[in-house]
This record gives structure tokens, C-alpha cells and sequence, in this order.
């Protein structure tokens, strides 16, 4: 009997798969219910095998109109912008350190990148507000996310 965990995955990917732009919108009780499990296994699942190393970006939003939102991305500067989206409006500096190094595991930036970002923004001889430092981070992100390998 194959693992429940596999048979999963592999549902995942068929959809993704079936998806016209690579992206997909499921709602965790539903795919638990067709797949006779409980939510938290889809829960484990996109945790464990459906992470941005892997080249995903998932999205959850829980409660009554909640939905999972998980999208395909192959090249460095798309996972860089879908990554960078998640700052959002405005960032504090420790959310920026958590995205930072979400982005070096990923591969997307590489350590000297990640560290040129965080003296210029984490620094205290720049006084930025929350949303001027996400502005800047946004802006520094997609330059280093650029693939120059075309020029």
C-alpha cells in the first residue's frame, strides 16, 4: 500500500499539473474529504513537500472562507518576486531577518546578497519606517532576483 503522504503529494502535483498558469485554489476540508483524510495531513504535506526550495509558494488562509493557494515557480526572479510579495505593506526589521533568510535557504539570495540587504536596512544609522523599509527591501530583492545571464 503506497503512503498516505505520497498519494497526496502526487494528487497535488496532477492538479498543478492540470492548471493552465501553474497555480491552483483548493480548500483543505474538501481535498481531505475526497482523499479520505484528516486536514492536518494536507496540512503536513504542503508544509513538508510543497516548500519555495522545491519551487512552490503556498498561500493559506483559514476559517470559514479559507483556501489554500499554491503556485509552480521555476525561475530565480519569479520565486524572488512571489517570495517578496509576502512582505506585504510595511515590515518590521525582524520579519525582515525571517524573509531574508527564507530567501538564502531558498537559494535566492545568495549569504553576501542577504547581508548586503540587511546592513543597508536593518542598520540603525537609517531611521525607516515599517513600510519604507518593505518599499526598499521589495526594490532590492527583485534587482538581485533578476536573471542577468541573457545580457
Amino acid at each position: 500500500m503506497q503512503n498516505l503522504t505520497d498519494e497526496i503529494e502526487r494528487y497535488i502535483r496532477r492538479l498543478l499539473d492540470d492548471a493552465q498558469e501553474g497555480v491552483i485554489m483548493l480548500r483543505r476540508n474538501d481535498l481531505a474529504s475526497k482523499l479520505r483524510c484528516v486536514p492536518s495531513q494536507i496540512s503536513y504535506v504542503l508544509t513538508t513537500r510543497f516548500t519555495s526550495d522545491r519551487g512552490y509558494m503556498v498561500e493559506s488562509r483559514r476559517g470559514s472562507g479559507g483556501y489554500v493557494r499554491i503556485c509552480r515557480i521555476s525561475s530565480r526572479a519569479p520565486r524572488a518576486n512571489m517570495l517578496v510579495e509576502k512582505v506585504g505593506r510595511e515590515i518590521d526589521a525582524h520579519r525582515m531577518m525571517q524573509l531574508l533568510e527564507e530567501l538564502q535557504q531558498a537559494t535566492l539570495l545568495s549569504w553576501r546578497e542577504k547581508e548586503i540587504i540587511r546592513v543597508v536596512l536593518g542598520g540603525h544609522h537609517l531611521a525607516l519606517d515599517d513600510d519604507t523599509r518593505a518599499q526598499l527591501l521589495r526594490i532590492l530583492v527583485s534587482i538581485l532576483g533578476e536573471d542577468f545571464s541573457h545580457y
